[in-house]
């Protein structure tokens, strides 16, 4: 090899040094070359958790790794940034998809993720059997008893708080349960060892159990509507009042109820006391209370059908029905809303078709309930 040769080769490998050095240490330092827009980026990563134990995670059609011997979470890095997408499958459930922005430096988490069975196993509740006092409940009857909600210890009559007639209230004297507890009232609700009034003046008050001590709650009075319907809830330590479908929420600031949705027909508070789920008869929304934060409406769903029967799977996850349907909805509304409709056809000893179904779902067993053409059956369990 010629002195001539040598050189040339040594130019040769500095020029590819050179050229290749900033790009090793770009690659180290998490960065990358994109190359549609010939950009560098810094990179970034998505971490996936699902339940039960799912077959395969692939992210951008390509199989993630685990974090760890014994752990079923995947986590994909040096990722560019912009949409990624997210498969999770497992025999036997429905698959789960979406499509997830990932950001430079940042990791985006995909943690809350619930497999669903294809097929969900259903049974016949048993009928309740006479006995010498009681006589046999009929599949109505039955599901009333178990969605049937906590036993009210006050009823209103004339615009006055009395005493309900319920067992609750046998230790009570005559004189006790005759008495009014409190006087001038729309509306009521009981809060742990309180009850929250709203009074004929449009203020709302706020009373220890037994009608007393009475506090004022609000700073505005309020126009109350004699031909209007009135419901106060606290969820999550706020305190919602309906007026017919009109939802107002109390800002806990001013004293003043402030516009929250114009049309609600029931509100539902997530198992961990986070989250609040409203609807009407064709939206479902979502809301995440932050203190400090404004009221942000997050729609979930928008149907055709009309929607009822709302209830929380778990802290992620919404069951309902849409007409004859039962849906069940995710409530992380990045990329795409995974929903899954259980077949309209239950078969058992003979086939039974789903129509204008009544649901219950009961958090301990989580198992659902549903009450449909005078048959009332239960399912398997529906998360983990």
């Amino acid at each position: 090899m010629t002195k001539k040769t040598r050189w040339i080769l040594l130019g040769v490998c500095a020029i590819v040094f050179f050229i290749a050095a900033p790009y090793i240490v770009f690659y180290s330092l998490g960065y990358r070359v994109n190359f549609t827009t010939w950009k560098i980026h810094g990179t970034g990563g998505i971490y996936v958790y699902a339940a039960p134990e799912p077959e395969s995670i692939l992210i951008d059609n390509r199989a993630a790794k685990n974090t760890g011997l014994f752990s079923t979470a995947v986590f994909a890095q040096n990722l560019l940034p912009g949409p990624h997408s997210v498969l999770i499958t497992k025999e036997g459930y429905h698959d789960y998809q979406k499509t997830l922005e990932v950001k430079e430096k940042e990791v985006t988490k995909l943690e809350t993720v619930t497999l669903f069975k294809k097929d969900i196993a259903f049974q016949i509740v048993p009928a309740a059997l006479a006995t010498a006092t009681q006589p046999a409940l009929t599949a109505k009857e039955q599901f009333a008893n178990l969605a049937k909600p906590p036993t009210e210890l006050f009823i209103i009559k004339n615009n006055t708080l009395y005493y309900a007639d319920v067992p609750e209230n046998a230790p009570l004297t005559a004189l006790q349960k005759t008495t009014p507890a409190i006087k001038n009232i729309v509306t009521h609700k009981t809060v742990q060892s309180a009850i929250l009034w709203l009074g004929i003046d449009g203020m709302l008050y706020r009373s220890d159990a037994r009608g007393q001590n009475t506090q004022t709650v609000s700073t505005t009075a309020l126009s109350i509507n004699k031909k209007k319907t009135y419901k106060l809830e606290s969820l999550a330590s706020h305190i919602f009042l309906q007026e017919d479908r009109a939802a107002f929420l109390l800002n806990a600031q001013t004293g003043e109820f402030e516009n929250f949705y114009p049309m609600v027909d029931g509100m539902e508070l997530s198992p961990d006391g986070q989250k609040i789920a409203y609807y009407n008869t064709q939206e479902l929304w979502y809301w995440l209370p932050k203190a400090g934060v404004v009221v942000q409406n997050i729609l979930l769903q928008k149907t055709q059908g009309a929607i009822k029967n709302v209830y929380w799977l778990n802290n992620d996850y919404l069951i309902f029905s849409e007409s004859d349907t039962i849906v069940i909805s995710e409530i992380d509304v990045r990329g795409n809303i995974n929903t899954i409709r259980l077949p309209q056809t239950i078969v058992l000893a003979e086939a039974i078709t789903i129509k204008n179904p009544a649901l219950f779902f009961e958090q301990q067993d989580k198992k659902l309930y549903l009450l449909t053409q005078n048959t009332l059956m239960v399912s398997e369990r529906l998360v983990p």
